[in-house]
């Protein structure tokens, strides 16, 4: 027994030696110091790069060489320069395909990054908490932007969408208060759980026609959100007026929290959900298709500006399993009145 343990010993002792000289993250053997950048020995022939440990606190602007020791500099290595709080500028050069997970995180005063054309990666988490970055364009080289890689990015006003990603990771954008608008291109056939959540200045997305899948609560805390726009050759997905529709339009996904105007329920749908036009002050009409049959309680309180409601069937409904006059609802100011005011917290269904 005792034999055993010593040898187990040796064995843990051994593993933790070969960790600390051969490799730890993506930080290998090799590390040369050169200014305020230390280069990483890749093992293939490349180098990663990152900051030098005695300047993460004091460097205020990178330009990244593209050739370290006649080798090509392809990486910028996990959390090579997080935390990095007085970083205001960085270039990175054509060469670099990879950026990694963590590394620019919490780079707080980082305004102004130029992205290079060979990129293809960028990891999770890379430029999260950077909270004076104001813009980003992805060049239609990368493929991959991992989960929260733009999160708690507090002044970032504008992104561009690489052609060629594939999806919008979970939380890519998440607290992004100042993100206003987001075009998702063809290419993306995903947006992830809390994509864009709490982005409260997003006033407009756009779907290209490559969207299949968009998992809970993408949008949610999006609150001054008017519209969402879908291609027309999107074959899951439909918008109309601005609502969010599967594409058969049998079911409402999505309603923007600033909907405006007129608002014209597609045929199709047969249900509208409890408050999901509650406090939508800026409708002044809506029209109900024959297809609705039930309508949320709630669903339309606080609708202030709704004047005109029309049904394509007034007949047959009830609140509560009180009976609404089905002549009272032919008229369309009345009928307004009853879903926005005397009607408005029952549920209503129609036999």
């Amino acid at each position: 027994m005792r034999s055993f343990w010593k040898n187990t010993l040796i064995l843990i002792l051994a593993l933790l030696a070969v960790c600390a000289s051969v490799s730890c993250g993506n930080k290998t053997a090799g590390a040369e110091t050169v200014g305020n950048l230390t280069f990483y020995d890749l093992g293939d022939g490349t180098y990663g790069v990152g900051v030098a440990a005695d300047k993460t606190k004091s460097v205020t602007a990178v330009e990244i060489p593209a050739i370290h020791r006649e080798k090509p500099v392809v990486k910028i290595v996990r959390e090579g320069f997080a935390d990095c709080e007085r970083l205001t500028t960085v270039v990175i050069p054509d060469g670099i395909t990879v950026i990694d997970a963590f590394a620019f995180s919490n780079c707080y005063s980082l305004s102004a990054l130029t992205l290079n054309n060979t990129l293809t990666a960028v990891g999770d988490y890379a430029f999260s908490g950077c909270a004076s970055l104001e813009g980003v364009a992805l060049p239609n080289t990368v493929t991959e932007v991992g989960a929260y890689a733009f999160s708690f990015c507090g002044k970032l006003k504008s992104i561009i969408l690489s052609e060629n990603q594939t999806a919008l990771k979970p939380h890519t954008f998440y607290k992004c208060a100042s993100l206003e608008t987001v075009a998702v291109p063809n290419s993306i056939k995903s947006i992830g759980k809390y994509a864009l959540m709490d982005c409260s200045a997003l006033s407009s997305v756009s779907i290209g026609n490559g969207l299949e899948t968009i998992e809970m609560n993408a949008f949610n805390g999006c609150s001054s959100v008017t519209s969402i726009t879908v291609s027309e050759e999107n074959r899951s997905y439909r918008a109309v007026c601005g609502i969010l529709y599967n594409r058969p339009t049998t079911e409402i996904l999505y309603i923007p929290a600033r909907l405006t105007g007129n608002i014209v329920i597609p045929d199709g749908v047969n249900s509208i959900d409890s408050s999901a036009f509650a406090d939508q002050s800026g409708i002044t009409s809506l029209t109900v298709p024959k297809s609705v049959a039930s309508i949320g309680g709630s669903a339309f309180a606080g609708c202030t500006a709704l004047e005109s409601v029309t049904f394509a069937e007034p007949k047959g409904w009830k609140s509560e399993n009180i009976a609404i006059n089905a002549a009272s609802l032919q008229d369309p100011a009345t009928a307004a009145h009853f879903l926005t005011e005397q009607y408005s917290y029952g549920a209503w269904k129609r036999s």
